[in-house]
């Protein structure tokens, strides 16, 4: 048994060596606010706030990302491995009888509560209002809950306890470090909604807030778990449509946060600085008044021969900022443009590949976290649609020069990395 801080629960990873059994309980606690994860769409459930499906579903998750690089790229044989770990839909008498490997249950220990949100500024300052709400300080983040007056659910905790066999017991743990580290519960956990922190061992969470430390424990951890030496061949290989962990490009801001929602903040107010960077065509200086320097507002004035604020950019036929998800909904302000919709061609939508979160230290500080997820491509050339027209995501080197915030680097997403942790924006 190992131990964390004083006073709190441990983690236990007890054998029963009579049935072949490992047993092992850990305790959680949201440091964000929990988006949704109901039953309706964009909710949290009234009456089991957090539920093992739930749990099984990102564990599932986040082992095909950690240990999915196994099987030489050959989705069945993951797949395999995948059911007789965390089991499978029954379509037989005798697939019904068989239960999956894990047995996951999970026990409420505090159902939070509802997070109060003020205006910081404006006419409704000091005022409540809906946490995506334009006066919000999360509008960005929770914009979606915006027309639907939702709601998000803060400090929640629960004991998390776990049933399996020997052999499967690295498994198990590779899908938990990677959730504990990356994941979370409910809806937009990507953005950084719904982050959970281990409560119950200090070996769960790097030693301290220290970016190099962070970033150098990150790698340990999933090179680890990742199990090269289990691999075809001694080499990880992913099947191209598994998402899979890119730990090589996790970035860890030079500042440590006593609190997790401060370090939230830093990150996605980064991230809107960087996607909507604006500047005033007249002083040619920063300005949240001024002008997008992204191509994507005057590429729709063209294609929709609507609008008249153009910046008499060149025209490229790019929308770059594909890359952080998609479908995305454009919508112009005093200017006779509908809403379109960017989305690509072969999917509804494409989920975004950057991770923002708050990472808990083993010390009680906080770091910002930002790494991306290798997952299936934008299509190539131009294959996305909006509304009927057929456009591109790629950025030529060139076209890179003309949009300050890339500091001339066409991969938009790296470029957004090196913004991160850059010390003067």
């Amino acid at each position: 048994m190992t131990t964390g801080n004083p006073g709190l629960p441990p983690i236990e990873r007890r054998s029963d060596d009579k049935l072949g059994l490992v047993r092992m309980t850990r305790s959680y606690e949201l440091i964000t606010p929990l988006f949704g994860g109901g039953a309706e769409p964009q909710k949290a459930d009234e009456v089991t706030i957090v539920r093992g499906s739930e749990v099984r579903a990102q564990l599932r998750f986040w082992w095909r990302a950690m240990r999915g690089g196994r099987f030489g790229g050959d989705l069945a044989v993951m797949k395999a491995c995948e059911d007789r770990v965390w089991g499978a839909p029954a379509h037989t008498e005798q697939q019904k009888k068989t239960k999956p490997t894990v047995q996951i249950m999970l026990t409420i220990t505090d159902p939070g509560r509802n997070k109060e949100v003020r205006a910081r500024s404006g006419k409704k300052k000091g005022e409540v209002v809906n946490i995506g709400a334009p006066e919000s300080p999360y509008s960005y983040v929770a914009f979606p809950l915006r027309e639907k007056h939702g709601q998000v659910v803060e400090d929640v905790k629960f004991d998390l306890h776990l049933t399996c066999t020997k052999a499967c017991a690295p498994e198990v743990e590779a899908a938990l470090w990677g959730w504990e580290t990356f994941g979370g519960i409910g809806a937009r956990t990507r953005r950084g909604f719904g982050a959970i922190t281990c409560t119950s061992v200090l070996a769960s969470l790097p030693p301290s807030p220290d970016p190099d430390k962070v970033i150098a424990w990150i790698a340990d951890e999933a090179a680890k778990h990742q199990d090269k030496e289990s691999a075809q061949g001694g080499k990880l290989l992913w099947h191209r449509n598994v998402p899979r962990l890119h730990y090589s490009t996790a970035r860890v801001p030079p500042l440590a946060f006593n609190s997790p929602m401060d370090a939230w903040e830093h990150l996605y107010s980064a991230l809107r600085e960087f996607r909507q960077y604006r500047i005033d065509k007249k002083t040619l200086k920063t300005s949240p008044y001024g002008g997008s320097v992204w191509p994507e507002p005057d590429e729709i004035r063209r294609l929709t021969k609507l609008g008249s604020k153009a910046l008499g950019k060149p025209a490229t036929g790019k929308f770059p900022r594909a890359v952080f998800g998609l479908p995305i909904i454009f919508q112009f302000k005093d200017e006779p443009i509908q809403p379109v919709t960017l989305k690509p061609s072969s999917h509804d939508r494409l989920a975004s590949p950057l991770i923002l979160r708050p990472l808990k230290c083993a010390n009680g500080q906080c770091v910002a976290l930002a790494v991306l997820l290798k997952t299936p491509e934008l299509p190539p050339g131009s294959h996305l649609e909006l509304d009927g027209h057929w456009v591109a995501s790629q950025l030529s080197p060139a076209d890179a020069n003309t949009i300050p915030p890339l500091n001339k680097n066409p991969d938009v997403l790296g470029a957004f990395l090196a913004w991160l942790v850059r010390k003067e924006r």
